[in-house]
């Protein structure tokens, strides 16, 4: 990872935060900065959502219902790590997924069906492994 500081006209100075290619400052704010359990977290997220077959916008809703909202932008920005999920996050998250709060914090148990590894050109239907 690779932090630097940029003076820009508009906003002054901001942290710039690089992981590889990504660039996760937006204009004007600053780097959200997403440490190895934020990024397990990202991960669990995606992968949860796209075995459920939930949309961004289904996921929502369902958070709403659950007091909890996260716009869609939201959950796609968790997913891709510029969005930072607090405690009451991946609790409402780990409720309307139906999962433990643990499940979305440490990495998945090998799959049983796949061990983690489908076939290439096929995704697991049980994890979602793609390969």
């Amino acid at each position: 990872m690779v932090r630097s500081l940029q003076r820009s006209a508009s906003v002054g100075l901001h942290l710039q935060c690089v992981r590889g290619d990504d660039v996760s400052a937006a204009k004007g704010r600053k780097a959200i900065i997403v440490g190895s359990t934020g990024d397990q977290v990202r991960a669990n997220l995606l992968r949860l959502r796209t075995v459920r077959r939930l949309s961004t916008v289904k996921l929502s809703a369902k958070l709403r219902e659950a007091g909890r909202p996260i716009p869609p932008s939201g959950i796609t920005r968790i997913e891709k790590g510029e969005r930072r999920v607090d405690v009451d996050d991946l609790l409402a998250l780990a409720q309307t997924l139906q999962v433990p709060y643990a499940q979305l914090i440490e990495p998945p148990p090998p799959c049983p069906s796949c061990q983690g590894a489908p076939p290439i050109g096929f995704s697991c239907n049980e994890c979602g492994a793609s390969a």
